[in-house]
């Protein structure tokens, strides 16, 4: 998606490591509910068009999309996550 910018800077590594990870982990705890479903929305989304076109999702943008659940569901815990993202 034009626009969109990452939760993790893009960098030349395919897998993130610790302070990648990291990263996105602060990043994710400080959004709001409203951020978060976004931003969540947005990383499922882009990582149901690159499997639509027959490609991998980077492993940058997987771990995104998990810490963005992980985040969800410690936040509402109650929620199924197939109602959110």
């Amino acid at each position: 998606m034009a626009g969109l910018k990452r939760i993790a800077p893009v960098t030349s590594v395919s897998e993130p490591g610790k302070a990648e990870l990291g990263l996105i982990q602060r990043r994710v705890h400080m959004m709001t509910d409203s951020e978060l479903l976004r931003f969540g929305l947005i990383a499922k989304f882009e990582c149901s068009e690159l499997q639509r076109e027959a490609q991998l999702p980077s492993e940058i943008l997987m771990a995104e999309l998990e810490e963005l659940r992980a985040e969800w569901k410690r936040r509402f815990p109650e929620m199924p996550l197939r109602d959110s993202f």
